[in-house]
């Protein structure tokens, strides 16, 4: 049995979602752990688990959207209501991607809000002298009160990035007090921030974390084991490119039981598919490629990684 613990069965565009999951259901060996984007989302994943008795689900809000959130204790408030559902085993996505943050120093359409807070809309704004944003105060009402155009690799340019980091983090640390409320495992994205997020997980004192899709060294990894014996690290088909020696190097050296896999499909396909859609069961190749780098039998790995996924979001099942 293989379980695929980070997939968007509905963001696939060249079969239906219908598709995808039956085939995972005809494929009779593969569970799943749907992520969604926001809340609503998140409520098709509980009702696609509640169909399916190989799907979970996770819930939680796009960390770039939420600074267009009305009020992050009610959106908070309406993620634990829908935590509370038995289909549902993880927390995700608590984020902290600093590398979208720079992409937004170079993009012409992107908006930074200076304030951390509500905004009801965002507006666009182009430069032909060069990429500049439109800022936008905070008002109380939720309007737009003044528009003044931000050179982003100015001083105050670079304050408007910082600000949207600190916003990043106190979401982080509210999905973090949420999944402690309910025993959940958080799923953590980590872009350019590996320092931050090791800090803020010690700083609360949290131990109940996936490292998804994991891109980063031994080192890395060891530090996250050290303070989180039973945390999980998973990897994704970025384990089966030839290019990615440390990552194959840390798949290989931590501890079996301490390792996932995934496919984030419908991206990142695995070798031998790349720049084609990826589906739940290519989750196979991301399986056949630990084996390779690992040292135990395949039946051992098989088993062992089955388990840390039961494991890890507390499911029971008589497979």
């Amino acid at each position: 049995m293989l379980f695929d613990t980070h997939c968007h069965t509905y963001l696939s565009k060249q079969k239906s979602e219908n598709d995808v999951l039956q085939n995972i259901k005809n494929q009779k060996n593969l569970f799943i752990t749907n992520v969604w984007v926001d809340l609503e989302s998140s409520k098709h994943s509980i009702e696609i688990a509640e169909k399916y008795d190989f799907a979970y689900a996770s819930v939680w809000i796009h960390p770039c959207d939420i600074w267009k959130i009305h009020n992050l204790d009610e959106a908070i408030k309406k993620l634990e209501n829908l935590a509370k559902n038995e289909r549902v085993v993880a927390v995700w996505e608590c984020w902290l991607d600093y590398y979208r943050l720079k992409k937004e120093l170079t993009n012409f359409t992107n908006v930074i809000p200076v304030k951390t807070g509500i905004y009801s809309k965002e507006k666009q704004v182009k430069s032909t002298q060069g990429t500049k944003y439109l800022k936008s105060n905070y008002q109380k009402d939720n309007l737009i009160s003044s528009n003044e155009l931000i050179d982003p690799w100015s001083s105050q340019g670079w304050q408007l990035i910082e600000q949207k980091k600190k916003l990043q983090k106190q979401f982080f640390i509210a999905q973090i007090e949420l999944a402690r409320k309910l025993d959940l495992p958080v799923i953590i994205h980590n872009r350019e921030a590996k320092d931050d997020i090791l800090n803020i997980l010690k700083e609360t004192d949290f131990k109940n974390f996936i490292m998804h899709c994991f891109s980063e060294n031994l080192d890395f990894a060891n530090a996250c084991l050290d303070f989180s014996p039973n945390a999980m690290i998973s990897f994704s088909w970025i384990l089966t490119f030839n290019s990615t020696k440390e990552i194959q190097e840390t798949a290989s050296k931590i501890p079996l039981k301490n390792i996932l896999i995934e496919t984030d499909s419908p991206y990142l396909t695995p070798t031998p598919f790349r720049w084609q859609e990826n589906y739940p069961s290519y989750v196979q190749y991301v399986f056949e490629k630990l084996c390779s780098l690992r040292t135990e039998s395949k039946e051992e790995i098989e088993k062992q990684v089955w388990e840390n996924s039961l494991e890890i979001f507390k499911i029971k099942t008589d497979n």
